[in-house]
């Protein structure tokens, strides 16, 4: 009874890993078809936000949370030198790679089933006027001289004092009730 048992087990064992492996192969290629295409829109952002007058700005494909649409990758602008970090768009891929679900416009939600509506919809995604707004204001604030260098502390504040209760106006008063 317990060799019966021992080759059911390893018939199992046989049987989910030829399954898992035949899963992984045909996944793979689709799902890296999808990351090469996400990392192609950032790149062309990224051309798009580098000039010599400019602040260097980093463009990234960013993992997210894994949800029932996918996992969730954002391409992500950040230029750490003026504070900026912002993402411009949200994809959800399956493991098998499609169908992708992409959110660029604030809530909208699109799916795109193929490689060619992929493209398709990357493309209107930069012609968006959401992403291009958000683009020439990005470019914007990356030409701007005073945002860089030093942050500037814009006003001051009175530290407290616990013991004392100064620093502050209302903290020496007390309660007249």
């Amino acid at each position: 009874m317990a060799s019966q048992s021992n080759q059911g087990l390893q018939h199992l064992m046989s049987e989910l890993q030829q399954a898992l492996g035949e899963t992984e192969i045909r996944a793979e290629a689709e799902y890296k078809q999808v990351l090469q295409l996400l990392r192609g829109f950032a790149a062309q952002v990224s051309a798009f936000l580098s000039g010599p007058n400019l602040t260097k700005t980093e463009v990234t494909l960013e993992l997210g949370h894994a949800v029932e649409l996918g996992q969730e990758y954002r391409v992500v602008v950040a230029a750490s030198a003026i504070g900026l970090q912002d993402f411009l768009l949200r994809a959800f891929v399956p493991a098998d790679g499609y169908p992708v679900t992409l959110d660029y416009a604030g809530g909208s939600e699109v799916r795109c089933d193929s490689e060619d509506k992929l493209v398709a919809e990357l493309v209107n995604a930069i012609r968006s006027s959401a992403i291009q707004s958000r683009l020439l204001a990005i470019r914007q604030a990356l030409s701007d001289e005073t945002l860089r260098g030093e942050r500037r502390i814009v006003g001051t504040a009175k530290q407290r004092s616990s013991r004392s209760g100064q620093g502050h106006p209302r903290a020496s008063k007390k309660s007249s009730r």
